[in-house]
């Protein structure tokens, strides 16, 4: 099954007709709750709501603590709380109708301190007055990652779950080959992982969701938290292979920020169980050792 949600498109495969239509109505259901491009939205309230303290929804509550956890995690580097200046660069609308961004003479740069609080006694949320929280990836790879809990419990032995990159697979080895395109031709691809375990993917770019202002000056939506502005890492694709498809979104965005000089010991460090495949500016591909221990690798061209 395809459809269009969350400004992508989904694709189910190994899952019964009436479970497709279940988990394509979550979905649908999750990006009318938490898209900040829509004014109806939960999240468009949350980010009005200026200060005041917020009665969430088990949705919104949940997304948001998951998301300030991997803001603490990874020191900040991925970072929820400027949909200010996704705005402030002409993020201001779901991307196909983005056209020429508007010109502006100044960026907004972020504001330091305390964004918000969580309140699990009430299940609400104060947000700090001025902040706006941008659940992009991450509430699309929470409730990936979600559907595909619901579905193994029910029984489902194989299955697969693509939102637009943010994928999630169980079944036997060798039930699912991946491809990991190329992100200047992105008709081909660079390697193909044919998996061997229950598996999360995502893919950070900096060239797909692209696009010009007014100068023409190039942007993407990957904002450096230190500046504000879109990343400048020699990096322009990261994809990550994790045990599951929310820690693969935040780490695939938190690797592209730091670029590959830093990224490598960094992930060494603090997750070598993730395995990751990268693209950088002079288009070389670097590919992890490690990626071994999720899927046999087909066109591999530089290990780690």
């Amino acid at each position: 099954m395809k459809f269009h949600a969350m400004n992508t498109t989904f694709q189910l495969a190994g899952l019964e007709k009436n479970q497709a239509k279940r988990i394509k109505n979550w979905f649908c259901y999750v990006e009318n709750r938490l898209s900040r491009f829509k004014p109806d939205s939960e999240l468009s309230a949350l980010n009005q709501s200026q200060g005041k303290r917020f009665l969430a929804s088990t949705l919104l509550y949940e997304v948001v603590e998951q998301a300030a956890r991997y803001y603490k995690e990874t020191n900040h580097l991925f970072h929820p709380f400027l949909g200010k200046n996704l705005e402030w660069i002409g993020y201001d609308r779901s991307f196909e109708h983005l056209t020429v961004a508007e010109d502006r003479n100044e960026l907004v740069p972020p504001i330091p301190g305390n964004y918000l609080t969580l309140h699990p006694d009430m299940r609400s949320i104060s947000l700090a007055p001025g902040i706006s929280v941008d659940l992009g990836g991450i509430a699309k790879g929470w409730s990936v990652g979600k559907a595909q809990q619901w579905l193994q419990k029910e029984g489902l032995a194989s299955g697969l779950i693509d939102g637009g990159g943010d994928i999630a697979g169980w079944g036997e080895e060798g039930t699912w080959t991946i491809g990991v395109a190329d992100p200047y031709h992105i008709e081909r691809d660079l390697v193909q992982l044919q998996m061997k375990r229950t598996f999360g993917i995502a893919t950070s770019s900096t060239i797909k969701r692209s696009w010009v202002n007014s100068r023409g000056e190039k942007l993407h939506h990957l904002l450096d938290p230190m500046t504000g502005r879109p990343s400048q890492s020699d990096l322009v694709q990261v994809t990550m292979v994790a045990p599951d498809v929310c820690t693969a979104e935040v780490y695939a965005k938190t690797f592209l920020l730091l670029g590959l000089e830093k990224g490598v010991p960094l992930m060494k460090k603090n997750k070598p169980h993730l395995a990751f495949v990268t693209v950088d500016q002079n288009k070389e591909v670097f590919v992890s050792d490690n990626i071994h221990d999720y899927a046999i690798v087909k066109g591999e061209d530089k290990n780690e």
